[in-house]
């Protein structure tokens, strides 16, 4: 599995994140293969995922999104664990359990 983050020329503090935290929370997980995408820090759930290669399995676990107009399709290639709060969960139409930033766990 690998990350799929926005990755600004200059960085970003929270989507940065992503690639130092979750292998000390989740150690086994990733290998680095892109057919499978982990989606976790960063207000990041829009049409840019709609971009992965076709057949891409994509992890959600504790994204926003930025309202809801560029909310990416689901599909049958979404796992969404959780969800970053209760305005994404209305994004996206659904009833998926959410939490608070995961950036919340850089505590532990």
């Amino acid at each position: 599995m690998d990350f799929s983050y926005f990755k600004a020329e200059n960085g970003n503090v929270g989507d940065d994140l992503n690639t130092w935290l979750w292998p000390k929370i989740f150690p086994t997980l990733f290998d680095g293969d892109p057919s499978e995408v982990f989606i976790g820090i960063g207000s990041i759930l829009d049409s840019r995922h709609e971009k992965l290669p076709l057949g891409t399995r994509k992890i959600v676990f504790g994204s926003g999104a930025r309202g809801k107009k560029n909310v990416p399709k689901l599909d049958s290639s979404w796992n969404i664990q959780c969800v970053r709060g209760p305005l994404t969960q209305a994004a996206l139409g659904s009833q998926h359990p959410y939490i608070t930033d995961p950036a919340i766990l850089l505590s532990l």
